[in-house]
């Protein structure tokens, strides 16, 4: 016999949810994502930050990601430690989420260049022409 399941709710619980919020101008974004409780612990979380960092990189250009998590929130620091994010300061009392005030801890992590855009500026300095502008003195 062969039970046929109906989505619930329940079902609809996200893996990983994203949100890259780009800040013109800076070349920088905000990184949030969460996953469902039961897909907890198994390198998801990890691996798609790693996708998500690549893509703000390679499409985006992109040079530095921020992410916030409250500290008592270690498996989520440990995601962004795994892809190369630093601590870079703390809010103490910065959000209040169910009438309680908790602190925050800022994440950054900078972009190195893609290989594509590293053999592109190489090439652009093998083409520019030296500038006739002498205003240095030689030593």
């Amino acid at each position: 016999m062969i039970e046929i399941h109906h989505p619930t709710l329940d079902d609809a619980e996200a893996l990983l949810e994203f949100e890259l919020d780009n800040r013109p101008y800076f070349n920088k974004a905000s990184l949030g994502y969460r996953i469902g409780e039961r897909f907890a612990s198994g390198g998801y979380a990890t691996k798609a930050v790693e996708l998500v960092l690549s893509k703000a990189r390679d499409d985006f250009d992109l040079w530095r990601i921020e992410a916030t998590v409250r500290p008592e929130n270690q498996a989520s620091s440990r995601v962004l430690i795994r892809n190369g994010f630093t601590v870079y300061g703390t809010a103490r009392r910065s959000m209040k989420l169910h009438g309680i005030w908790h602190d925050l801890m800022h994440f950054e992590c900078h972009l190195q260049p893609s290989v594509r855009d590293a053999a592109h500026s190489v090439a652009e300095l093998g083409t520019s022409s030296p500038s006739s502008d002498n205003s240095f003195s030689e030593i």
